[in-house]
Formats: C-alpha cells, sequence, structure tokens
C-alpha cells in the first residue's frame, strides 16, 4: 500500500490467479524456529522479504505508468509436445545382478537386482513390471499374489540402468515358497526362489495387571517411515505395509519359577498370568505367537 500511495488504491487483494506452486513463504523468524512451515522454505530466509519487495516494486511501477518485467519464458510443458516421439521401449535384455536370500521373514525387504536399460523405460505400459508369485503347494505352479500396480513392491533404477525391487510381506502373507518376476517390454526375469517364514519380531511388553499378575501385550514391530521434511525421496528401506500396534489374537508361554503356563489373549489384547510375589516370570525366545505364527526373537525376563 506504501507504493501505491496517492493512486487511488485503497486495498489489496491476493489471489493465486497462477495455478502454480512454489513451496512455503514464511519471515524470517518462523523460518529460524524451522517448524513445518519455516523447513519447507526451500529458498532460504529472506526469500519471503525478496517476494514483498518485488511486488512493492511491480506496485510502484504500475502506479507511476512504467513498464512491467518482461515475463520469464516459462514452459509448464518442459519442452513435451503432443507430437514428440513415444518414449523408448527399453533394453532387449538384461542380467540378474543380486538374488534374494534364500530365506525371508514378514515384514522384511527381500529384494532383487538386475541390469537393464536407463530411466525406467524397460517398464511395459498398463501392466506389472515387478510380480511377486507364490508356488502352490502340491501343484508346483507360481502364480502372482503382489506387484508393483500395489503399495507392497518398491522399485528403483539409476540412469545406469540398474534396477532394484524389493518386497515387504505383510505380517498376514500366508508362508510359502516365493520369487520375484520381472516382465519388461524387451525381457523377462525370474529370481531365484526363496522361503517366506514367520516374522520374529514381536516384542513382549509388560503392562499394568491386578495383585498377583503378571500382564504383556505383544508389539508389532513399528512401521519405519520416512515423512519428515528434507528426508530423500524415493522412500527406499521405509515400511510398506501396515500393521496394528500390538497383537489382538494368539497365545503366550510363561515360564513361572520354572513352570510352563500357555495363555491366550484377552479381549483386549493382554496375555495375563498368575505368579506369586518371588516368583521368577519370563518368556523364552519363540514362546509368544500371534495368530499367524509371528513370534518373539528374543527370552524376555519379567520378574525376578
Amino acid at each position: 500500500m506504501n507504493a501505491a500511495q496517492g493512486s487511488g488504491v485503497h486495498r489489496a487483494v491476493i489471489s493465486g490467479l497462477a495455478n502454480e506452486y512454489a513451496d512455503y513463504f514464511t519471515t524470517p523468524e518462523e523460518y529460524d524456529a524451522q517448524h513445518y512451515e519455516g523447513a519447507a522454505t526451500v529458498y532460504g530466509r529472506a526469500s519471503s522479504v525478496a517476494l514483498q519487495e518485488t511486488l512493492g516494486k511491480l506496485t510502484g511501477d504500475l502506479v507511476n505508468g512504467r513498464p512491467g518485467p518482461q515475463p520469464y519464458p516459462y514452459d509448464p510443458r518442459n519442452g513435451v509436445s503432443d507430437n514428440a516421439a513415444p518414449f523408448a521401449p527399453g533394453a532387449a535384455s538384461a542380467t540378474i545382478t543380486d538374488q534374494p536370500g534364500g530365506t525371508a521373514r514378514r515384514l522384511e525387504h527381500p529384494s532383487f537386482a538386475w541390469q537393464g536399460g536407463p530411466r525406467g523405460f524397460d517398464r511395459p505400459l498398463d501392466g506389472a513390471f515387478v510380480a511377486i508369485q507364490r508356488r502352490s503347494p502340491g501343484e508346483g505352479a507360481w502364480r502372482t499374489v503382489d506387484s508393483d500396480l500395489g503399495l507392497h513392491v518398491l522399485w528403483t533404477v539409476g540412469s545406469d540402468g540398474l534396477y532394484r525391487a524389493e518386497w515387504e510381506p505383510c505380517f498376514t502373507r500366508p508362508l510359502g515358497t516365493y520369487r520375484f518376476r520381472v516382465t519388461a517390454n524387451g525381457y523377462s526375469l525370474s529370481s531365484a526362489p526363496f522361503e517366506l517364514q514367520a516374522s520374529r519380531a514381536l516384542a513382549p511388553r509388560r503392562v499394568v495387571a491386578p495383585p498377583g499378575k503378571v500382564a504383556v501385550v505383544l508389539d508389532y514391530p513399528p512401521a519405519k517411515v520416512h515423512e519428515d521434511v528434507g528426508d530423500p525421496a524415493p522412500d527406499a528401506n521405509a515400511s510398506l505395509t501396515d500393521r496394528p500396534p500390538h497383537v489382538s489374537s494368539g497365545q503366550v508361554t510363561f515360564v513361572v519359577d520354572g513352570k510352563r503356563v500357555t495363555v491366550g489373549a484377552s479381549a483386549d489384547g493382554r496375555f495375563e498370568v498368575s505368579a506369586a510375589a518371588g516368583q521368577t516370570v519370563e518368556i523364552p525366545a519363540g514362546a509368544a505367537r500371534d495368530r499367524y505364527g509371528n513370534l518373539n526373537g528374543h527370552r524376555v525376563p519379567l520378574v525376578g
């Protein structure tokens, strides 16, 4: 308004007509705090001040009849036109560079790598590129049970054409023999088979119990998320599946003064055992499980 003083302009209205997004523009003080908006101000501490000064100068030029700046030569299509050449079909062949291990557990990330063409051109349109197949028990046939068209398979590729795919089998995924199957425009690859086993990442956690009782809940491993501002993309090594905070049904075998006592879950997911004062209580490795067969991998002493 100071720049427009004396021109008859009495108020300013900000309207986002550009249909464009350029991240946040915070005050220098907000930038220094580095909270959400400040941390997402990507052009630096004084970027909002620069924007204010530029708008002020533009206003002064307009009300005083001076010409505005020349438009920036912006191409929203990045040089792509409707008559551009189609993308290349990618490599005609590929070489396996890394196999999944012989075994993998639920919630882990078995992976498969191969050398193909650059920039992901190998991927076919309108179909899965990386599939997960399970060998049917008794039949021996491979059947696709997951793929990169969903959320459980992540693949990356560099400018050198090295592809790597990882898969996260969820905590309920049926056990058995699996493999990666790659179907590209010019080639097909199958990984070595691997055996999917139950997770051993359950963690018994003691909770409050009535007198004369010991109680635990079984926690699933928390999902790894990379959602902080500044975390690099893609989300490699982050969790690809959801899971509840703890087990809702299953069984736990406690050892109370050397005696094994097996109990099931209560309605709220607690596992409770009687234990008098002075008695030792522990859960051996592999003695706590959910209804899908996932286990605890370590002994957990609780009392004594």
